[in-house]
């Protein structure tokens, strides 16, 4: 039930693609670590890790966006159980 809630917000705050573009690259690359973390995906991660330290991100903002992208994910998955 709360699963479906979060996809109903989602779907309220789905960007639109002039969104996209704005965003500042730093934040997009956060958002896509976190995501390619999420989904367990080595290579989209390494290749997103690369890109985040080329841009000058901080070690600790690309560390702080895989753990929360994990919790969230195990906290999810706890709640499947």
């Amino acid at each position: 039930r709360n699963l479906l809630a979060a996809f109903d917000v989602f779907r309220i705050i789905q960007p639109n693609q002039e969104d996209i573009r704005t965003m500042e690259e730093k934040t997009r690359l956060l958002v896509c670590l976190g995501a390619a973390a999420a989904a367990n995906c080595i290579p989209c991660f390494d290749y997103y890790y690369r890109k985040a330290q080329a841009s000058g991100l901080d070690p600790e903002d690309i560390q702080a966006a895989a753990e929360c992208a994990y919790k969230i994910k195990n906290n999810i998955n706890n709640q499947r159980k």
